[in-house]
């Protein structure tokens, strides 16, 4: 509990004092701050987790007979295709990319030594693979974990926050 009132304290500390330096912009510089008056400091976790309506969708699948399980594979898979699509359209943009430079590069004044090429490394491409199969197992199995612990009926009342 010593820990909760710490964070909560030392929360409260650091909005305080970015809201004391953003009065004093706001007064050094009236023209262009005078509307931030005050500063909001917020954890990570709280800024970048889900919203309660996905909490809430999840407690809904819950209460009709979903496991664990069954909600974490499906965000995992929601994650897993969002995360695919995006790095198979970047990927496809690298290679267009290159035909594009090269023809930019080859038709300038002065154009560098015909050695000069550009290309898509493997390693770069194995790197996007492994990045986005990262990016998708933490956007899905740290959301899943916190509604996983969220008393449902609690939730769909709308008597506990969501996260």
């Amino acid at each position: 509990m010593v820990v909760a009132d710490d964070k909560a304290g030392a929360e409260k500390q650091v909005n305080a004092e970015f809201t004391g330096l953003a009065r004093r912009f706001a007064d050094a510089y009236p023209d262009t701050d005078k509307r931030f008056t005050a500063g909001l400091v917020e954890p990570l976790i709280k800024t970048y987790t889900p919203k309660p309506l996905r909490a809430k969708e999840l407690a809904i699948r819950s209460s009709l007979g979903a496991t664990r399980v069954r909600l974490v594979r499906q965000m995992l898979t929601e994650s897993l295709l969002v995360a695919s699509i995006g790095a198979a359209l970047g990927i496809g943009l690298a290679y267009l990319s290159i035909d594009w430079l090269t023809a930019t590069v080859r038709n300038l004044d002065t154009p560098p030594p015909s050695w000069i090429t550009f290309d898509v490394d493997a390693r770069v491409l194995a790197v996007t693979v492994v990045a986005t199969i990262g990016a998708a197992l933490a956007s899905s199995l740290l959301p899943a974990w916190m509604a996983s612990r969220n008393n449902v009926v609690e939730v769909l009342r709308g008597e506990r926050p969501c996260i």
